[in-house]
């Protein structure tokens, strides 16, 4: 039986550029419903009840408060204590707490200014987003720093990224995570070694290119180590014709600012993309304008209202006006051919994508779509026998591990990496641990 302990930490700004100072405030002894949430592809949280007349509830407070586990003497989480939700009546008060972990908390940070990387490792790229998620100079005000060093695994090919304002940090790092590269991206944070000792050095952002190990000595076998394993496959999954639809080009910018009459050089007018219809052009409004190329507002009607139509934009190409009827949208379409051959028949998928803007960055996006959706992986959830899982040294996220599962028409002899990890303590103490997993060996249904 697994000896937990579950500890409030009381943070305390310490003024700008530094990290809350953290004082701890004792063990949790009554507390029930234990709950903690491992996911490799997401923040990892805890749950738990107590009473709220017990002597430790006092100290727990919404944003301000940090929760520590223990597991057998060791950290295995840290999170910002969030939504408390308080049930009171004649008979008791009861609350129903959470937490989330840092890489959660990075949802709550946002860029105040757009971030363009050109030639950026993905690695230096997620590094740099958990910085500015610290940063107190301006346009970023103070509260930022949380005391988050760097773990860097080794460096995948440079990239080139651009983040709008606004966007908050997690989400960035998960859409460069999610980028076809065969390198991968995973990220995470933990507690930092030094966490007691350093106050600036209070939590670890590792990266790597693909978390976890082949771990053969751990397999899950129905019956023997696993009291229950659910197989779910999902037939949304698989597509054997895929079509992957992109944005548009981005539209021309307004063209330069040219006082009427002046001739500019034949280069101030790009190539634009898009369709274009020979037509006469309207009467120009009075102002500035280009010969070669210009954009028209349609009058505003009887009413005095503004039109609602678009700006129209004209392009002289030497013999008339031309005018843009619309930009060309970016598609691919891909499939596995040899219909007669699947009892299944066309299966077909479309995928949208509005940052996908060349035509060969949506021709890589279908190929890798087609290649996946041949493959339709299974998923596993796994409730553990008491004791087979002892440690995170057994299995934890990212790791691949053997699954036996022989019932009725099911005969699996496959490899799943594991997802999630949830454990629950009850009341006595006993520890309930579930995995949730993929499968791995993939069959190719092509």
């Amino acid at each position: 039986m697994a000896v937990y302990q579950w500890v409030l930490a009381q943070l305390t700004a310490r003024g700008a550029g530094l990290a809350p100072r953290v004082d701890m405030l004792g063990p949790m002894r009554d507390a029930t419903d234990q709950t903690l949430e491992f996911n490799l592809r997401g923040a990892c949280t805890a749950g738990w009840k107590v009473s709220g007349l017990d002597e430790h509830a006092r100290f727990v407070h919404e944003l301000t408060t940090d929760l520590f586990v223990w597991r057998d003497r060791r950290l295995i989480f840290r999170g910002r204590v969030g939504s408390v939700d308080d049930d009171v009546d004649a008979a008791g008060h009861e609350m129903t707490c959470s937490a989330v972990d840092y890489r959660g908390l990075m949802a709550r940070r946002v860029l105040m200014v757009p971030h363009d990387y050109v030639g950026w490792h993905p690695q230096h790229i997620a590094l740099d987003m958990v910085n500015i998620a610290q940063l107190d100079v301006p346009p970023y005000s103070g509260g930022g720093q949380l005391g988050v060093v760097d773990d860097l695994g080794p460096l995948g090919p440079t990239v080139d990224e651009f983040y709008e304002r606004d966007t908050n940090v997690m989400e960035n790092i998960d859409r460069l995570a999610d980028r076809d590269d065969p390198e991968g991206l995973e990220w995470w944070i933990d507690p930092h070694p030094d966490w007691e000792t350093d106050p600036d050095r209070q939590l670890w952002f590792h990266t790597c290119s693909w978390r976890g190990d082949p771990k053969p000595e751990f397999p899950i076998i129905l019956g023997t180590t696993a009291d229950r394993i659910s197989r779910s496959f999902s037939t949304e999954d698989y597509a054997n014709h895929v079509i992957v639809r992109g944005g548009s080009p981005p539209k021309p910018p307004d063209p330069p600012d040219v006082e009427k009459g002046e001739d500019p050089a034949a280069d101030n007018v790009p190539d634009w993309p898009g369709t274009w219809t020979m037509r006469t052009p309207p009467p120009w409004p009075p102002g500035r304008y280009t010969p070669d190329a210009r954009w028209y507002q349609p009058p505003a009607g009887d009413d005095g209202k503004e039109s609602k139509q678009d700006r129209q934009l004209w392009y002289w190409r030497g013999d008339g006006w031309f005018l843009c009827d619309e930009l060309p949208e970016v598609w691919q379409a891909r499939d596995a051919g040899e219909w007669h051959r699947r009892p299944m028949g066309r299966l077909s998928k479309v995928v949208s994508n509005n940052e996908l803007v060349t035509q060969e960055a949506v021709d890589q996006a279908a190929d890798v779509l087609l290649a996946e959706s041949l493959r339709p992986a299974a998923a596993y959830q796994c409730e553990l026998r008491d004791g087979i899982w002892t440690s995170p040294a057994d299995a934890w996220l990212g790791d691949r591990i053997s699954i036996y599962l022989r019932s009725g028409r099911l005969d699996v002899q496959t490899t799943a990496r594991i997802w999630q990890i949830k454990l629950s303590v009850a009341g006595d103490g006993t520890e309930k641990v579930e995995l949730t997993l993929d499968q791995t060996d993939t069959e190719d249904w092509s």
